[in-house]
């Protein structure tokens, strides 16, 4: 690795990243993440965190107690962790998940995930 290169200093390159976000749209929400995951990559960044419910949005009503968005937050999820693969930046989505299979009186989890494991960084 070059002595110019900021990695060879223990330096990464860090993008926030705020895409154009749609209520209950999961799927939508994918494709505007997966974009700006793409030109994250193009740009060469190391690290890209995205919001704490950038899949779901936030909203005014229940939302994130209905089935039918939780189900299409996981299918979403699912597209990105496949897209990652093929890309080299680690990417830290936020997405709601219910624990234990099911919402407990009303309880409702918000986790950041990150999309690769430990293992796919250390051989990339």
């Amino acid at each position: 690795m070059s002595f110019h290169s900021f990695h060879t200093h223990g330096f990464v390159r860090a993008a926030g990243c705020t895409p154009r976000i749609h209520v209950g749209d999961p799927g939508r929400n994918a494709e505007e993440t997966l974009a700006l995951m793409r030109e994250g990559e193009a740009r060469h960044c190391d690290l890209m965190v995205f919001p704490e419910l950038g899949l779901s949005a936030y909203a005014i009503d229940d939302l994130h107690l209905q089935d039918a968005l939780l189900d299409a937050v996981e299918q979403s999820l699912a597209t990105l962790v496949e897209a990652s693969k093929a890309l080299k930046p680690v990417f830290v989505v936020g997405a709601p998940t219910t624990p234990t299979g099911g919402c407990t009186n009303g309880t409702l989890t918000f986790v950041a995930l990150t999309l690769r494991s430990a293992q796919e960084i250390a051989r990339a």
